[in-house]
């Protein structure tokens, strides 16, 4: 993760002398998925031209997903808690002034997990890392105020096989509201 973080960083430091506009700031918001989270974190984004923006964040991000198992005799919703870092990297289209659509992978990395100890008898584990497709609209006000609305779309499963090919389906699908504010 430390290199993905090093990498990010040395893109938009990079890339700054072909940006017009360069921002650092901090956000907050809440995730609605299996359960109701919270993110927080910070974002690094340029502008490369009056239509066109690009932004990674770093985000601590509680979320959750339901899954359901399927047995002979019954069908049981098991609920599982998460903990990630997340890596959004997305690309920004200006609409016209603030408002602009997002698009972009999303790269987490699990912190923790609580999962439901009834799932095939608590041998169940979230897998490390999630990769999902973020989309979303967003808008920066002046003084340096952004409010974001994202949809994170679940690419890979969250849980690893357990036995001989046995796997649980679930996706990590979130949406996100936040909102932020640019020191520079």
């Amino acid at each position: 993760m430390k290199k993905i973080t090093l990498l990010l960083v040395v893109i938009l430091i990079s890339a700054s002398g072909f940006s017009q506009e360069i921002d650092f700031g901090a956000k907050v918001g809440v995730n609605f998925s299996g359960s109701t989270g919270f993110l927080v974190g910070g974002f690094a984004g340029m502008k490369l031209n009056e239509k066109m923006g690009l932004q990674a964040d770093l985000l601590y991000s509680s979320q959750g997903i339901k899954v359901q198992t399927t047995t002979i005799t019954s069908v049981t919703e098991e609920k599982i808690d998460l903990s990630y870092v997340n890596i959004p990297i997305v690309f920004k289209y200006y609409i016209f002034q603030g408002l602009n659509i997002q698009a972009g992978p999303q790269f987490g990395f699990k912190i923790s997990d609580k999962v439901d100890s009834s799932l095939e008898a608590g041998k169940q584990k979230a897998k490390s890392v999630a990769i999902a497709g973020v989309i979303g609209v967003g808008y920066e006000l002046p003084m340096g105020f952004r409010v974001e609305a994202r949809y994170n779309i679940g690419l890979t499963d969250v849980l690893e096989p357990i036995g001989a090919n046995v796997q649980i389906p679930g996706k990590n699908d979130v949406l996100s509201l936040a909102v932020g504010y640019a020191f520079l």
